[in-house]
């Protein structure tokens, strides 16, 4: 199997280049690349399937490339806004556990209190 990355990408192949098949085996390939320059967006790239010296097949592959920093940084802001989110919720379910709390304390309360409502009052 042979790579073309077209000046634009180191190709390089998962273990070696050689991969001997059976008759109806399948096999999964990855494929790791690194550009040259700084392309972004939808790059083409050649493989070619050799069997002996003769072209079995040629494909076209497309790699999406984007920034290095980039994808760590989507996947760490995504964890972050997670976590941000999860605690939120919590928080939220906290303050309301506690105001319920509090108002079963008082209602208790309240009905615990002496009514002095019956007592004589006197004015002057």
């Amino acid at each position: 199997m042979l790579l073309d990355g077209r000046n634009w990408a180191n190709l390089r192949l998962d273990g070696s280049n050689v991969f001997i098949l059976k008759s109806k085996e399948s096999r999964t390939i990855n494929v790791y690349a690194s550009t040259k320059t700084k392309l972004e967006g939808e790059q083409m790239f050649l493989v070619t399937v050799k069997r002996n010296s003769d072209i079995v097949k040629e494909l076209q592959l497309k790699a999406n490339v984007i920034k290095a920093g980039s994808y760590w940084l989507t996947l760490i802001s995504k964890s972050v806004l997670q976590a941000v989110l999860i605690g939120l919720v919590v928080l939220l379910f906290a303050i309301g556990f506690f105001l319920a709390y509090e108002d079963k304390a008082k209602k208790q309360e309240a009905e615990e209190a002496p009514d002095y409502s019956l007592e004589r009052e006197t004015y002057y």
